[in-house]
Formats: structure tokens, C-alpha cells, sequence
């Protein structure tokens, strides 16, 4: 079922998600068919949605390789390694800004690793590694730190720097 995006303030924003134990337990299959639903009816500029961002305190995400149109589903994401080199990507967050449409979403420039390797589980509780480099890689890292209470503006060193996309971004 699409969810409500929950927004800054919200408590499950800011606390470490739990681990799922058993991808079979029914929660866990609510959460993946909700950030399935609630990510199809999102806009253009939707890339990744963590649990946490629907309400749910699991560690469980869905991203999107932009480049290859492929989505993942990631159960208890952890990076395992990533490269000392850096690269700066402008991000946007559904849970930080006004409409769920991407209108007054706020975005910045966040530095992050260029190239990242994630050991997770897929919905068959499988054991899966993915090596990522430039968007997909920050993406990758945007919602693994959605899993640990961690917002993308917690990087963001100059707020003045921040902008806002759509129709009332001059508001």
C-alpha cells in the first residue's frame, strides 16, 4: 500500500532501524510491498526510499541504479568497504522539504564515497554483495544512513548552500 512519507521531526527518522531476523515474517513483506508501492507512485527524481521514511523501523530499502533502470530490494544494508576518493552528488530527500511530489524539497551538496561495496539480503534472505560507484554509489549511501538515523543535511557544512525544487522554491 503507498504510504505517507514521513518528515523531519518524526522519531523513526532519527534512531538506528532494527535488523530484520526472519525476511519471512509478515512485517517485513508489508514493509518491502509498501516501499514497492509508495516508491512506483513517486516522481521522476525518486531513486531510493528507505522503511524508516514510510514508518517502519526496520532496516530494509529500495534503491534505483539510474543507470541501468535496476531496483533493489537491500535487507540489513551494510557497507563493507569504500574508497578514500570522494565525489559530490546535489541530494534531495522526500522527508526533508514540503510536498511529497518533489515540489519544496530542499537539496544540497554532499560529499561521499565514489565507490562502495554493500553486503545485504535480498527478499529471499539470500546473501547478496553489489559494488557501486558515482550516483548509485551515493544513493546507496543516502539510504543506508536513512537506516541509521542519519539525514543527508547532516553533511551539508554551509546551510546557505541548501536549495529548494518546485513550484515554490521562491517562497
Amino acid at each position: 500500500m503507498k504510504k505517507k512519507i514521513v518528515k523531519m521531526g518524526n522519531e523513526v527518522l532519527y534512531k538506528k532501524a532494527r535488523k530484520v531476523i526472519d525476511v519471512n515474517e509478515e512485517e517485513v513483506k508489508d514493509v518491502i510491498i509498501d516501499l514497492r508501492d509508495t516508491f512506483d507512485e513517486s516522481n521522476e527524481f525518486t531513486v531510493g526510499i528507505s522503511a524508516p521514511q514510510i514508518g517502519y523501523d526496520l532496516a530494509v530499502c529500495l534503491c534505483r541504479d539510474v543507470n541501468t533502470n535496476a531496483t533493489y530490494i537491500m535487507i540489513n544494508p551494510e557497507i563493507t568497504s569504500k574508497s578514500k576518493e570522494v565525489e559530490s552528488h546535489v541530494e534531495g530527500c522526500k522527508s526533508i522539504g514540503t510536498g511529497e511530489d518533489g515540489a519544496g524539497t530542499i537539496l544540497g551538496r554532499v560529499e561521499r564515497a565514489k565507490e562502495v561495496t554493500i553486503r545485504y539480503l535480498d527478499e529471499k534472505g539470500k546473501s547478496k554483495t553489489l559494488t557501486a560507484e558515482g550516483f548509485f554509489a551515493a544513493v546507496l549511501q543516502h539510504e543506508i544512513d536513512h537506516l541509521n538515523g542519519r539525514l543527508y543535511i547532516y553533511y551539508i557544512t554551509d546551510p546557505e548552500k541548501l536549495e529548494k525544487r518546485g513550484e515554490d522554491a521562491t517562497e
